[in-house]
């Protein structure tokens, strides 16, 4: 049945396929683990690790969402390229694109940055993409509509190259 012809007759069975594959190609892309579990089941973190629980650095990840982010929206990103002065920024914009009502991912380029901001902001769209290729995964995965930088850093170079999107 060709998709034309499925979208016609069977809308419903049309997009449930399409919705696999989007979840398909944007797993497969990268590195996507979803860090969304609920307050009562997290552990609380032991104060030493035993050596043997270190990973090494090649199993690291790079590219981590906190939450589940619908692939038909269109999305503003929030990028911050800081290191410790991300949380910082976040504060600044964050809620005042929450109260217009715009769909938006905060974009963070460092994993310190990254749990800080979910910390703080745990039901918001937060991505850490430590290089240019995960940010490649989330555009080619998502509808992104326009960036919007926070911060003046080298990274925000990643997204510059995408001209189909507003930079702001």
């Amino acid at each position: 049945m060709s998709k034309l012809s499925k979208l016609i007759n069977s809308p419903v069975l049309f997009c449930t396929d399409a919705i696999k594959k989007r979840k398909n190609d944007f797993s497969r892309a990268g590195n996507l683990k979803s860090t969304s579990t609920p307050k009562s089941a997290v552990k609380p973190k032991s104060a030493v690790k035993p050596k043997s629980a270190v990973k090494p650095k090649s199993a690291d990840k790079t590219f981590i969402i906190n939450s589940k982010i619908n692939t038909f929206d269109n999305y503003l990103i929030l990028h911050t390229g800081e290191k410790h002065f991300s949380l910082f920024h976040v504060k600044l914009w964050f809620p005042y694109f929450c109260q217009a009502g715009v769909n938006v991912i905060i974009v963070t380029r460092f994993i310190e940055a990254y749990e800080e901001i979910v910390t703080e902001y745990p039901d918001a769209n937060v991505v850490f993409a430590k290089n240019k290729t995960d940010i490649d995964v989330l555009f080619d995965g998502v509808e992104i509509k326009g960036c919007f930088y926070m911060s003046n850093t080298g990274n925000n170079s990643h997204l510059l190259y995408r001209t189909n999107s507003k930079h702001i």
